[in-house]
């Protein structure tokens, strides 16, 4: 079902931590069922279709309807690598 709904590869993220931390790609029937036996027995997790390309991050400030301050950059590393 979840290949159906996100393709292949997709991404399960825990709900409860941080970062890149728990997070799984995974690319097969084989490498979910292999995760599913790894996970810690109350954790929950989102799936998210797996996207490849180039990360960017954008900040803004924006007061009544005006931008006072916005930035955007590229990030170095993948977020998998943060953790």
């Amino acid at each position: 079902q979840l290949q159906n709904k996100f393709g292949l590869p997709f991404v399960l993220k825990p709900i409860t931590m941080l970062g890149g931390f728990g997070v799984a790609i995974v690319s097969s029937a084989e490498e979910f069922e292999a995760f599913y036996q790894m996970k810690a027995p109350n954790e929950q997790y989102e799936v998210e279709e797996f996207i490849s390309g180039t990360l960017y991050h954008c900040d803004a400030i924006r007061q009544n309807g005006v931008t006072l301050f916005s930035v955007c950059c590229e990030y170095t590393n993948q977020n998998l690598i943060f953790n």
